[in-house]
């Protein structure tokens, strides 16, 4: 009969209770056979449970249907599955027989060590969940499905599997057996495949799965999390589409893995370790794809996901008019990856292209109208366009831009390819052919519109052809935009110390075809280091030209070729102030044509005469003036003296003296004049008291003269009747014009002395005095003015040899000081007018010596004399700073030194009238005078903005030859009165006019 436990449970209290004639039904309720054992005719599980651990004997086939077994299933019979549903066994069976798995599963779940030898059939599902699990040579599987989902399962070659689906969902598994299935699914544990595995499907979902055999399948999957791993060590050969949603996997084998028509990836990542590896069709909405290999691929739809290098990504298309590559979201390509495209390549406005990478296009078309930021972008061939905005580093040498389009490039760009479209630069453009953009290129954007944002800079390399000629980068396009772009010029890295060899040498760096250059650059120009060259920038309607200028100072005049090199030196030196830059921007367009417009090259030279510091030259000048005016009164003085001792002789009773001698103010340096050599009266003593005095007019002075006896002997203990005091006084006005070279100025000169002498005899004479001279110049053409305020010491000496013949000498020092303003004026080339002053305060030394002798010879009323004078003087000027002044215009001038020697010979004519009033004495003083140094040491100067840029000055044109004349007359009035009225003049001076009136009253007290 039958044993049948429909609920509850049926416990075996020993071992045999059940006959072995009887079978045992288990259809809901629990037999439990705890550790005891028993041989029955069957077994039939149709639901419910077979506890225990003992063993369970069945003579004939095992009927299972649901439910599970823990007992141990022994005999030489097998089993035989049946129903959708699943029997799990959890002992370590020993039966001998077949397993047919009909329908449903069957689970192995013992956790013993299995060495299976045994058949497997059917059309269920067969799963080994636990224990060790070795399929030993012949163990025959043939369920339609199996399964390892746990323990430690092997597969070895002595093994049949033709299981039509494979599924390893957890524990260690090897396939050691090649196996040819129709799915193959890996979603847990830890699976090695040691065989070939030929597959229709094959799928991934999960565990940590390594191929080491070659996989052949027509299509494969791959899924899991972020630490589930694929590693194809071996052959990879899809021949429909590999798809990737999750997991990693690797194509680590160095054979290309064949992918199938069709490569996607929803996520996860990919790395592929072949040199190349191709596919079709490349999709990517997710996920990493990633080196160190290349994926090629003839046409690919990226929206979303990214490339991780080291590794390249190569879009291999056939260049026509076809999308091989269409960008539909966020892709990100990092990390040293590369991106390759050879065909046509498409960045939805929606789309964005991003990361660390570098893309590469080869041939056909990328359009961009959505976000591109990558470490390089790089056109070799073909067209890169849209309206989108592209970041990173770009190099052109294909085509970029299109009509219709406006791509926005934020990154560097480089290299000599066109442009076509609106494009524009916010960053720097280099043209060029090598990758840096190094070497001359000449770019093609003739149907391109232009933009240079503010942000830009543009850098152009210039140097020399075989023939020594200035070439450059240039660019031609359609219209071009300047919205405050800076400018980079560059000399060749090949030529590092290029100079054109003709005076001027320009090329056209912008060239416009329809439209025009509108805007500017900036004024921050950076030109080469070290370069001495002028730099011209000329941006005209259709062109903007660069024009080299590297010899400066041979093209302009001697007058300004200091100044024009040190201006060439400043040129685009970096340490070069934006004050003095800005003077050079305004000079330099008058030679942005070269020398074929003369005007504009004439009003460069004139706009250097201008800020020539040469108005400072009228100091050195001006300052000899103030120190020959002091030595000409003390000259007077000593004439008058000796006049007095001839007067005192003819007419005691009177006691008065005419103070007629003229000392002729002098003449610039370049052409002093004599001091006090004019008309002297004849150097007698009192014994010649029948002679009229011939006397000469002179500049006002007052003089006492506490000698009542002129021919009494000096009485030094006895009285100060010796001592005398004067005060003279001297004006004068001297008008240069200007020239071409120097600039002209119109002077007004004052300057009073007073002092003592002393008698010792009748032919010695000894005296000291202090004075101050001021004078007072305006420059001509609006050049500012000048003041120099000096205060002279001086000691002076007569001695007459005979009553002929004297000589006399003084020294004097005086302490200068100088007020200057400085003014420049002019219109620069870019029409501003340029109006500026500079002040500037300093002081200086001055020391005069001056040697002069006279003789005599009267006749009745008529006096004739000769005249003989030397002078020396040495004068210096501290240094300055300038202040007050823009543009650049403030200087450093240092100290100036320099010195004057002349020499004068000459002849006075002098009458006298006795009149009822007095004597009238009239005079006619011609003397030549001759400058023995014939130049005046050039000023040093520089830009106070820039004080190691230092240029010369040369000063006024020495005149070494000259006359000065002089007419007077004067009057000698009774009781010791006197006047004088006197012009001087001097003649032969070059460009100067100098002229003088003195007047002046004297009484005696």
């Amino acid at each position: 009969g039958a044993t049948t436990v429909s609920a509850g449970t049926l416990a075996l209290g020993a071992s045999n209770v059940l006959a072995d004639g009887s079978s045992i039904v288990v259809n809901g309720g629990t037999l439990a056979m705890g550790t005891f054992s028993d041989t029955v005719l069957g077994v039939t599980l149709q639901s419910g449970t077979i506890s225990g651990s003992g063993v369970l004997t069945s003579n004939t086939t095992y009927n299972l249907q649901s439910g599970s077994i823990d007992a141990v299933l022994a005999g030489n019979v097998g089993i035989n599955k049946t129903t959708a549903d699943t029997v799990t066994l959890n002992g370590d069976n020993t039966y001998t027989g077949t397993t047919q798995v009909n329908a449903g599963t069957l689970i192995f779940n013992g956790s013993g060590n299995h060495t299976l030898t045994g058949s497997y059939t059917g059309a269920g599902t067969l799963e080994f969940a636990d224990g060790t699990n070795q399929f030993a040579t012949g163990a025959t599987i043939a369920t339609a499905n199996l399964i390892l989902s746990g323990g430690t399962n092997q597969i070895t070659s002595g093994a049949s599997v033709t299981s039509s689906n494979v599924t390893l969902s957890g524990g260690s598994n090897t396939i050691d057996k090649a196996l040819s299935v129709t799915s193959f699914t890996a979603s847990g544990g830890t699976n090695t495949i040691d065989k070939a595995l030929s597959v229709t499907s094959f799928a991934v979902s999960g565990g940590s799965n390594t191929l080491n055999a070659a996989l052949t399948a027509t299509n494969a999957t791959f899924d899991g999390g972020l630490t589930d791993t694929t590693d194809i060590n071996a052959s990879y050969n899809v021949s429909g589409t590999t798809t990737v949603n999750g997991g990693n996997v690797n194509f680590a084998a160095s054979t290309p893995a064949v992918l199938g028509q069709t490569l996607v990836i929803n996520g996860g990542q990919v790395s592929f370790a072949a040199a190349v590896t191709e596919v079709d069709e490349y999709i990517q909405t997710d996920g990493i794809l990633s080196g160190p290999g290349e994926l090629r691929v003839s046409s690919a739809t990226l929206s979303g996901g990214s490339m991780l290098g080291p590794g390249k990504f190569i879009i291999d298309g056939n260049g026509g008019t076809s999308t091989n590559l269409l960008l539909n979201g966020n892709f990100q390509l990092d990390n040293q990856s590369t991106l390759i495209n050879s065909g046509n390549v498409v960045v939805a406005a929606n789309a964005a292209l991003q990361g660390s990478g570098t893309y590469r296009q080869t041939a056909g078309t990328t359009r961009v109208d959505g976000n591109w930021s990558q470490a390089l972008t790089e056109i070799q061939a073909g067209v890169f366009r849209g309206n989108g905005s592209i970041g990173g580093e770009f190099v052109n040498q294909g085509t970029v831009g299109a009509n219709g389009d406006n791509l926005i490039l934020n990154g560097p760009v480089v290299g000599s390819g066109a442009y076509a479209g609106g494009v524009q630069f916010n960053n720097s453009f280099a043209p060029g052919p090598a990758p840096s953009g190094a070497g001359i290129a000449q770019i093609d954007a003739s149907n391109a519109d232009l933009v240079f944002g503010s942000s830009s800079k543009l850098i152009i390399e210039f140097g020399g052809d075989q023939n020594g000629q200035l070439v450059s980068d240039s660019i031609t396009a359609r219209s071009i935009a300047l919205q405050g772009a800076s400018l980079d010029l560059r000399r060749l890295a090949s030529q590092p110390n290029f100079t054109p060899q003709q005076f001027f040498a320009q090329t056209a760096i912008l060239t416009t075809t329809t439209g025009n250059i509108s805007g500017a650059f900036n004024s921050d120009v950076d030109c080469p280091t070290g370069s001495d060259d002028l730099y011209v920038l000329s941006q005209q309607e259709k062109q903007f030209l660069l024009t080299i200028v590297p010899r400066l100072p041979n093209l302009v005049p001697a007058d300004v070729q200091s100044l024009a090199g040190a201006l060439q030196q400043a040129d685009c030196n970096p340490n070069t102030p934006a004050s003095l830059q800005n003077l050079l921007n305004g000079l330099k367009p008058f030679l942005s044509a070269g020398t074929s417009e003369t005007d504009k090259v004439n009003q460069f030279v004139n706009a250097l005469r201008q800020i020539s510091p040469k108005q400072l030259a009228a100091e050195q000048t001006l300052t000899n003036r103030v120190g020959k005016l002091q030595v000409a009164n003390l000259s007077q003085r000593m004439d008058n003296q000796r006049q007095f001792s001839a007067v005192g002789s003819a007419a005691p009773q009177t006691n008065f003296s005419a103070n007629v001698g003229s000392p002729a103010p002098s003449a610039p340096p370049t052409s002093g004049v004599s001091p006090g050599g004019g008309g002297a009266a004849p150097a007698t003593s009192g014994e010649r008291s029948g002679q009229a005095p011939a006397a000469a007019p002179s500049s006002g002075a007052l003089s006492i003269n506490l000698q009542s006896d002129p021919d009494s002997p000096p009485d030094l203990l006895s009285s100060f009747k010796n001592l005398g005091f004067f005060l003279n006084g001297q004006f004068e006005w001297v008008d240069r014009t200007s020239t071409l070279v120097q600039r002209g100025y119109r002077s007004a000169l004052y300057g009073v002395t007073a002092g003592a002498d002393y008698r010792f005899s009748q032919r010695f004479l000894l005296g000291t005095s202090l004075g101050y001279g001021n004078t007072y110049a305006e420059i001509a053409n609006n050049g500012g003015d000048q003041s120099i305020g000096g205060y002279t010491a001086s000691l002076f000496s007569s001695l007459n040899l005979t009553d002929n013949w004297y000589i006399d000498a003084v020294a004097n020092l005086s302490y200068n000081q100088y007020h200057t303003n400085r003014t420049t004026a002019y219109t620069d080339a870019n029409g501003n007018a340029v109006n500026e002053t500079a002040k500037s305060k300093t002081d200086g030394w001055q020391q005069q010596f001056s040697l002069s002798s006279g003789y005599d010879l009267p006749m009745g009323e008529w006096t004739f004399g000769l005249r003989a004078r030397g002078e020396y003087a040495y004068m210096s000027i501290a240094g300055r700073k300038e202040h007050g002044a823009n543009l650049g215009m403030n200087l450093v001038i240092d100290d100036q030194k320099y010195d004057s020697l002349t020499s004068a010979v000459g002849a006075v004519v002098m009458r006298s009238f006795s009149l009822p009033f007095g004597v009238l004495v009239s005079q006619i003083n011609v003397e030549y005078e001759r400058q023995w140094i014939d130049k005046l040491p050039s000023m040093k100067t520089g830009f106070a903005d820039q004080p190691n840029v230092k240029f010369t000055t040369a000063s006024y044109v020495v005149d070494q030859d000259y006359l000065n004349v002089r007419a007077a007359v004067s009057a000698q009035l009774p009781y010791g009165g006197s006047a004088f009225l006197q012009y001087d003049t001097t003649l032969g001076l070059e460009n100067t006019s100098r002229h003088a009136i003195n007047a002046g009253v004297r009484f005696e007290f």
